[in-house]
């Protein structure tokens, strides 16, 4: 049985520009868990940098605790977003929160904007979070609240917004640094 395609044929070129425009939506999707976004800067595999974060986290801090992760894949990921900030889902790409279940204020929150020009209105909100949080610690956990003000760290780059309350949180901002430089030299 020999078989020749007649690339003239429409069934044929319908079937290239499907594949065509399946190969750009699947690029599209790989946001910030792929390589690149709109400011030109490498992407981090979120499940990667959330790994790398958390390791620095239990290596740094003196005791540190047992924590949940949450994620834009969660149930319910408005919800859960919204407990750490008012960015809405429809501007973050990717996000991890990860939370103390021992009643501690430690926490971790990595928020990968679509937008490169919004990570400072999330750097803002979680800054705001971040006062709120200290606020409710005073009230019956001062030494909790001390830990938020003194250690707790809001910055931003490029498209992403993290909040890091942990002893030995600069450890766990050197273990995002490295892993945003390793995606960029990939």
């Amino acid at each position: 049985m020999n078989r020749t395609i007649d690339k003239g044929n429409a069934s044929y070129s319908l079937r290239i520009a499907l594949l065509a425009l399946l190969l750009v939506f699947a690029l599209e999707l790989t946001g910030c868990g792929g390589s690149g976004g709109d400011g030109g800067e490498a992407a981090v595999d979120m499940g990667t940098l959330q790994e790398q974060m958390l390791t620095a986290y239990q290596d740094a801090g003196d005791s540190p605790v047992a924590m949940d992760t949450v994620t834009e894949e969660s149930d319910s990921p408005e919800a859960l977003l919204a407990t750490v900030t008012d960015i809405e889902l429809k501007d973050v790409e990717h996000f991890f929160i990860s939370y103390s279940t021992e009643g501690t204020a430690d926490e971790i929150v990595v928020l990968c904007m679509k937008d490169s020009n919004k990570a400072k209105d999330a750097e803002e909100s979680l800054s705001a979070h971040k006062d709120s949080r200290a606020a409710l610690f005073r009230t019956y956990g001062p030494a909790e609240a001390a830990r938020i003000e003194d250690s707790g760290l809001v910055f931003s780059k490029d498209r992403y917004a993290v909040l890091i309350i942990c002893d030995g949180s600069d450890s766990v901002k050197a273990a995002f640094e490295k892993a945003l430089a390793d995606a960029s030299a990939e």
